[in-house]
């Protein structure tokens, strides 16, 4: 049986319990794998570790250092991914949006006349308002490229790179809800913390876990995880809508994900090698499965149902970069597109 080399230095800081004196790559183990990130690092740590220290470890500090540092990369990810979004909404969005606010004011101010009405400190069409598509000439040809170019004037491309986004949020959600059911429904609850972990030749499997170490997961790991990923949706969905332009629109969309992956990129910088040996090769014992049911196939489309009806929902109702739009560019960039050439 081949195992994967630890340095002495690492070997003198963890203690030598039979179970783990060798870690190695999982082969052929049962159950399902608990991920690649911060969120599977906190998991494996805090049930091995926690075992541990309960059932007697000959290194207590080393366990409490090792879950305690876990759990400081959790709180280092949360609080970067907060801090980048709030660096978004202020450096970013909101110029951004001032700009489109105060172009389509003018905007409206042109094809309207006379029927243009003041809402909010912006000129909006009166309701019956009927536009004068002619007067689009009296713009500058750097008002009309802007106007043709914000992410609303484009719905249905603005809606794909929405969707897209959404679908990213939601994999991320529906990661984190998917191993949530598995460990704090299907896992069954230990009566003792002995219980709650088998060791296999070359992993270890979740086969239970106490009341307190399923809440501490849940308000630690799982509840964190998805409200970063659903804050992060609407921030973002606001930022790709608040776009200067079409370029930056695709541009700023890939910069969201940076954002998503923050977790596996810092545990693939920051957990040691032993670390991540030992979150690659702990698993959760799933519950039994079923044969392939419409249930199955019909909770999977849910997700993409949702995702769907999120990007109408927000792109009809939900955005306010520009309240009260009237979705009466699109045409009128169409009629024009022989002239909208870059300034």
């Amino acid at each position: 049986m081949e195992h994967w080399p630890l340095t002495a230095r690492s070997s003198d800081l963890e203690d030598q319990d039979s179970e783990e004196s060798q870690i190695s790559v999982p082969d052929g183990a049962q159950g399902r794998p608990i991920g690649r990130n911060l969120y599977a690092l906190l998991i494996s740590e805090v049930t091995q570790d926690y075992v541990r220290f309960w059932k007697g470890t000959n290194s207590p500090r080393v366990r409490l250092c090792r879950i305690a540092y876990s759990v400081s990369l959790i709180l280092a990810v949360l609080l970067l991914q907060i801090f980048l979004l709030y660096a978004i909404f202020v450096f970013l969005c909101e110029p951004s949006v001032k700009h489109i606010r105060l172009l389509y004011s003018k905007y409206e101010k042109t094809m309207y006349g006379d029927q243009a009405l003041q809402s909010g400190g912006f000129w909006r069409g009166a309701e019956h308002a009927q536009i004068n598509e002619t007067a689009f000439t009296a713009l500058s040809p750097d008002d009309q490229f802007k106007l043709c170019n914000f992410p609303l004037s484009q719905p249905v491309f603005t809606g794909a790179i929405i969707l897209i986004w959404t679908l990213t949020c939601v994999a991320e959600i529906r990661s984190a809800t998917n191993l949530a059911l598995t460990l704090l429904w299907s896992v069954p609850k230990a009566e003792e913390v002995s219980q709650c972990m088998t060791h296999g030749e070359k992993s270890r499997t979740i086969v239970g876990l106490t009341r307190v170490m399923k809440a501490g997961l849940l308000l630690g790991c799982f509840l964190p995880r998805v409200l970063a990923a659903m804050l992060l949706n609407y921030l973002g969905c606001r930022w790709i809508v608040s776009s200067t332009d079409l370029s930056a629109l695709f541009l700023d969309s890939l910069a969201l994900e940076f954002i998503v992956l923050l977790p596996e990129l810092l545990y693939r910088t920051f957990a040691s090698e032993r670390s991540m040996l030992s979150t690659e090769s702990t698993f959760v014992q799933p519950g039994e499965m079923s044969g392939v049911s419409a249930a199955d196939i019909t909770a999977v489309a849910t997700w993409g149902l949702l995702s769907l009806f999120w990007t109408v929902l927000y792109m009809a109702s939900l955005q306010q970069v520009l309240p009260g739009y009237r979705w009466d560019v699109h045409s009128v960039c169409q009629k024009y597109a022989d002239i909208l050439i870059v300034p």
